[in-house]
């Protein structure tokens, strides 16, 4: 959500997408006189649209598009699940507001198996904090394999939709921790997102994402253990 969405500057609808694992989300949302209104909300499973080797584009824009009205089909945010999306924290210390695109440019373009020539790279300002007298300002940088982003347009350009943001669950977390801006004995907090096949938290230090981190272990981890054990119980002496 931009800023002028969110300041009401401009009435805008759109259609918001939370891919998960096991999960799609949809939202049909309008936004006016500074308020959110979520005119519909609908959900499916996410079995034909995550595939072996990714994401299948062209199933999810016909999902979509059985859902999508109005003005909102040209204005689309979508979230990706994370073995996606490539995220990382970084923080940056005593340098200009003005300097700041062109040092993560520069030193922060790379990191794991993302590179400009492969990648849609993208960064958002998370906040600032003052550290032993230095000022640091943490950026989230997330990126795209420029494959998927392609086919993720050109599949729903079939439908004539419109994707305007592709985003990752690390940042919808620091959007929702916007809920305590305002609430100050919650400044230092972790978000967690219990999903299927993994777990991410965020922590913040002062009110500022400082931290994420996503775990291989989820619902489904859970639920095999427990059957592994199952097996291993043997019959419960209540039975006789």
């Amino acid at each position: 959500m931009d800023l002028l969405i969110k300041n009401n500057i401009m009435k805008r609808n759109k259609i918001i997408v939370d891919v998960g694992t096991h999960t799609t989300k949809i939202l049909d949302v309008h936004y006016a006189s500074k308020e959110i209104y979520v005119k519909e909300a609908k959900d499916f499973e996410s079995n034909f649209v995550i595939v072996e080797n990714g994401l299948d584009c062209d199933e999810l824009a016909r999902k979509i598009d059985m859902f999508a009205s109005g003005s909102g089909r040209k204005d689309i945010s979508i979230t990706l699940p994370d073995f996606l999306v490539e995220s990382k924290i970084v923080q940056i210390k005593n340098k200009k507001e003005s300097d700041i695109e062109n040092i993560i440019k520069r030193e922060y373009m790379h990191f794991g198996k993302v590179s400009p020539l492969t990648h849609v790279v993208d960064y958002a300002y998370l906040g600032k904090r003052e550290e032993a007298g230095d000022t640091v300002r943490y950026y989230l940088i997330s990126a795209i394999q420029k494959s998927v982003a392609s086919e993720l347009v050109t599949a729903f350009n079939e439908y004539k939709m419109k994707i305007t943001t592709i985003s990752c669950g690390v940042y919808n977390q620091y959007c929702l921790s916007e809920l305590y801006f305002n609430e100050y004995e919650h400044l230092n907090r972790l978000l967690i997102d219990f999903g299927t096949k993994d777990i991410r938290i965020t922590a913040f230090s002062e009110g500022v994402a400082v931290y994420t981190r996503t775990i291989d272990c989820g619902f489904d981890t859970y639920v095999t253990k427990l059957f592994e054990s199952i097996v291993y119980a043997g019959k419960p002496d209540i039975c006789e």
